[in-house]
């Protein structure tokens, strides 16, 4: 066969490899059950209703609404108006709500002040203050080590010729007037890496390092918390058993204990074993940090480290003389770090920044809250009504997810992943397709939808709690149409164990990426 042109070759190519990524998930499909793929949008729709029939938890509910990105006719929908936990899906909406109220380009700044004088020989009759403004990317992760991530203020005491502190590092977390942990988060959650407490200073994610060793046999383990190794106070009952019993720890806190109860057994002759868990105070955890770096470069720090709250704020070191500061990434960035691997910390965090931006830049008609969290949420309420999103289709408790309490319905979803998608800010409209993890490749993601024509394709944040799973995003189909698409599953106990939430939900998503027709 003679090509007519270079153009035409292309053509021919992509159209071949369409067929055959089609006739590959078609040939999937089949072998899950169904004989042969539809060929137009009533017998889609009939696939995708007999897809949601086969789920094997009787108990459960399919939330479910599929939009055409071009024309936004539906696709498809079940109990699209109904409301459904979102889990982390959540996400969406707190990390669009920032990019529209703060702008793509927006940092936090946080900085570090001397409050007192500074007499002859280098001795500040005073404190040094360190201001938390809700940066997410404070700490290791983005410095590469905590001394370099500490550096900057360091350095900063040592230009102002500051040899000696008789006061101390105040912990300022007093920028949210908020809570420690979020509203509707669960008790049990909160030792867990996912369950980090919420401070306008969070450093490290507010996260400790934990390294587990075996000692000898029929005694307790080794267990080392870095970079801060006095965080806890830990209780070891575990037991160095011989090398074929169980690995087996389990690591328990109650909320504001910095008691950690370390339990199980672990074989004789295993690796280390290494967990991150959430530290019990964050922003003092943070002060003790910051003056252990200052005390290591030779500043005498004369008390210990104390946190400075919302509560205190009238008395909080604005006034003090600035000495140096860090700047966050832009929120492009805070953003994508958020919603790709799903940080519940980061998306509370930004919440109440917008929050603070309503009680410190408020516009017309906006009044802050008792809470910045009241301040936040009334600004996401005022976003969706934008939308066309009316008050019956969600509420809202927080901004990570990680709340039961939270609700929405596939249709608001829907709406707000349209209202992205086809934002008038061409910076908004790339950051968010970029933040979002995309399937096969990385994220939440990156171990689902490993085959064609899903994988590369799908970019759609993802959800998950006990019982919960959902996914929210963007697909396109093999027949070439762009689609947005919400899809909750809420009550999922299977009666086969071996059944999972999540298969039934990329089933579903798998069934519109392989549709090779025109909608």
């Amino acid at each position: 066969m003679t090509l007519g042109s270079a153009r035409s070759g292309t053509a021919v190519v992509r159209g071949w490899v369409r067929f055959t990524r089609g006739w590959a998930a078609w040939s999937c499909l089949a072998i899950a059950g169904w004989a042969a793929g539809p060929t137009n949008l009533v017998q889609l729709r009939g696939l995708l209703t007999e897809s949601l029939g086969q789920l094997k938890a009787p108990g459960a509910t399919w939330g479910v609404q599929v939009v055409n990105l071009s024309n936004g006719a539906v696709v498809y929908g079940a109990n699209s108006d109904r409301l459904f936990v979102p889990a982390s899906c959540t996400k969406l909406f707190t990390t669009a709500l920032a990019l529209e109220r703060l702008g793509p380009g927006f940092r936090v700044v946080t900085p570090l002040r001397a409050v007192g004088t500074v007499d002859a020989e280098g001795k500040l009759h005073g404190d040094l203050v360190w201001e938390g403004r809700g940066a997410t990317d404070l700490g290791e992760r983005r410095s590469g080590s905590t001394a370099a991530a500490l550096a900057p203020y360091v350095e900063a005491v040592v230009r102002a010729g500051i040899r000696q502190v008789e006061g101390t590092v105040v912990a300022d977390e007093s920028w949210f007037r908020t809570t420690p942990y979020g509203p509707g988060w669960n008790w049990d959650d909160l030792v867990e890496a996912y369950g980090a407490g919420v401070s306008s200073l969070s450093f490290n994610d507010n996260l400790a390092h934990i390294r587990v060793q075996p000692g000898a046999e029929g005694q307790p383990v080794g267990i080392v918390a870095a970079p801060f190794p006095d965080v806890f106070r830990i209780v070891n009952r575990t037991r160095t058993g011989p090398a074929n019993v169980p690995l087996h720890l389990r690591f328990e806190r109650s909320p504001g204990s910095v008691e950690l109860l370390v339990s199980g057994t672990f074989p004789l002759g295993h690796g280390p074993y290494e967990e991150n868990l959430a530290v019990p105070e964050p922003a003092l955890t943070a002060g003790r940090a910051l003056r252990d770096a200052l005390i290591q470069r030779g500043i005498s720090v004369r008390q210990p480290a104390r946190v400075l709250t919302w509560r205190d704020r009238s008395t909080a070191g604005a006034s003090g003389k600035w000495l140096g500061a860090v700047t966050s990434a832009p929120l492009t960035e805070l953003v994508r770090d958020c919603l790709k691997p799903s940080q519940n910390l980061h998306a509370q965090l930004l919440l109440l920044q917008v929050g603070a931006d309503v009680e410190n830049h408020s516009r017309p008609g906006e009044t802050a809250g008792e809470t910045t969290d009241d301040s936040a949420l009334a600004a996401l309420e005022q976003f969706l009504k934008s939308l066309g999103v009316s008050r019956s289709e969600f509420s809202w408790e927080e901004g990570s997810g990680l709340s039961r309490k939270n609700v929405v319905t596939p249709a608001a979803t829907v709406r707000l992943l349209r209202h992205m998608a086809g934002h008038a800010n061409p910076a908004i409209r790339a950051a968010w397709r970029e933040a979002l993890p995309i399937a096969g490749v990385d994220g939440t993601l990156k171990n689902r939808f490993t085959r064609e024509p899903a994988r590369g394709n799908l970019r759609a944040k993802t959800g998950s709690l006990r019982q919960i799973h959902a996914i929210a995003g963007y697909l396109d189909t093999l027949g070439g149409d762009h689609l947005a698409l919400a899809i909750y599953l809420n009550g999922f106990v299977p009666a086969d164990p071996r059944t999972s939430g999540r298969a039934e939900i990329d089933r579903v998503a798998e069934i519109l990426a392989a549709y090779p027709g025109r909608l």
